[in-house]
């Protein structure tokens, strides 16, 4: 039967699938999509998890740094999709810095310890899957597309699979959702509402907003 949900998923690429070579990864798709929604709610909050100042102004940053590399990631993903080598190694230089954040490597002007990992460690007491598991995360190509449509994973050599790329790095094409935050009300969503989903990725019911779906999966 067709429900509204049905608008946010899509389904993962036969690679993905039960029977596939990473059905093994079925498990930390979910629990990564649950994570960027938690980080959504976090940059659209001003929840910071640090203790002391100089630690606080360090996961200010990075929480600035995360919004805007989405941002202008979503801005150029129109050149992606255009991009004749878009099965090649070659990335635009965004991709790259998303991959390289979510691998838990060190942004320029930010102190080496303060990455999304221990910000999802000090919420939830949880590694990030994208940190925890680099092998899964080097797999994928990084884009954005603003809206709250959710997320698609794409395998361009699914019809193609001898010539994927060895050992599948930057195989698939993961489109991150980029929401514009809703106006803060007891309509939309409050800010009490944003914390818990932050802290609690829905494990104590909270509701989640279509519009943090970073990724739909089915």
């Amino acid at each position: 039967m067709t429900n509204a949900w049905h608008y946010f998923n899509t389904k993962l690429p036969k690679y993905f699938q039960q029977g596939g070579d990473g059905s093994d990864y079925q498990d930390d798709i979910k629990t990564v999509i649950t994570q960027l929604a938690q980080l959504t709610a976090w940059t659209w909050t001003s929840l910071l998890t640090e203790n002391g100042r100089e630690k606080r102004e360090q996961e200010q940053k990075l929480k600035e740094y995360y919004s805007t590399l989405l941002q202008d990631l979503a801005m150029k993903t129109t050149v992606f999709e255009h991009y004749d080598g878009i099965r090649k190694d070659k990335v635009r230089q965004e991709s790259e810095k998303l991959k390289s954040l979510f691998l838990g490597q060190s942004v320029s002007g930010i102190d080496q310890f303060m990455t999304l990992d221990r910000v999802l460690g000090n919420l939830s007491h949880k590694r990030f899957v994208f940190t925890e598991k680099q092998d899964f995360t080097k797999k994928f190509v990084f884009l954005a597309k603003i809206g709250i449509s959710g997320g698609t994973m794409i395998d361009p050599w699914e019809d193609a699979q001898d010539d994927a790329p060895a050992d599948d790095l930057d195989r698939f094409l993961l489109y991150l959702c980029v929401a514009p935050r809703p106006a803060l009300s007891e309509y939309t969503i409050t800010e009490s509402q944003l914390l818990d989903w932050a802290i609690n990725g829905g494990d104590q019911g909270q509701y989640i907003p279509p519009a943090f779906l970073p990724l739909g999966a089915s």
